[in-house]
């Protein structure tokens, strides 16, 4: 699988919080065997940008992804990625924002056991991470409309990954194919997460507006 380089639109401000969240906290010891951009992805940061690219499958998957208000498709498209964590009892939740070119998709994120658990909209998905030098992967072990357990036939085939793209950049790939319908959705790109200034002095300008 090849991972194009592409290049960054960075806009606005740059946060970082407090170290530790949610993936640290699922992953426990395997957490420190991912790269430090990993690392500091899903430990530090509250705001990061980049650029990425959205395809949709055929004409029904198509339909389903309009319907579910899902990014519409393009290259290039300008990337903003915030994350809300709440702590509360020592349980640690992160509302995930996303805007692909200005459109917002958001969802939930917490810990169920082992797992990772994400909420998109009615439904729940149950992930295993995966961690390693190499990156990290979401393998789904789990999925559950308004509450309810769908037998394993059910299930959409969702792939998650991200890896190390030099010393400040991630990596990511994530794909959604329904039964019988095929790929409903695929994006992949990058984000930066270094220094907002030395990410200034090499950005490249990227198609599609921003988030404010």
């Amino acid at each position: 699988m090849s991972h194009p380089a592409l290049a960054l639109r960075l806009h606005g401000t740059w946060r970082a919080a407090r170290p530790g969240g949610l993936y640290a906290q699922v992953l426990g010891q395997r957490f420190r065997c991912l790269h430090t951009s990993i690392q500091r992805l899903h430990g530090e940061l509250e705001d990061v940008r980049g650029i990425c690219h959205v395809q949709h499958g055929k004409f029904t998957a198509r339909l389903i992804a309009r319907l579910l208000g899902l990014p519409r498709a393009g290259e290039r498209q300008a990337l903003r990625v915030v994350f809300d964590r709440i702590t509360s009892a020592n349980r640690i939740r992160e509302h995930w924002h996303r805007w692909f070119a200005g459109h917002r998709l958001s969802t939930w994120q917490w810990q169920e056991g082992e797992q990772l658990c994400e909420r998109f909209g009615p439904l729940v998905f149950g992930f295993h991470l995966r961690a390693d030098k190499t990156g990290l992967r979401h393998e789904l072990a789990g999925c559950r409309l308004i509450g309810l357990r769908l037998p394993r036939w059910l299930w959409p085939a969702i792939e998650g990954d991200e890896w190390p793209v030099g010393r400040n950049g991630v990596g990511f790939r994530v794909r959604v194919a329904l039964p019988l319908l095929g790929t409903l959705i695929e994006y992949g790109g990058m984000v930066y997460v270094g220094d907002m200034d030395a990410a200034t002095a090499a950005v490249h300008e990227g198609n599609g507006s921003d988030a404010s």
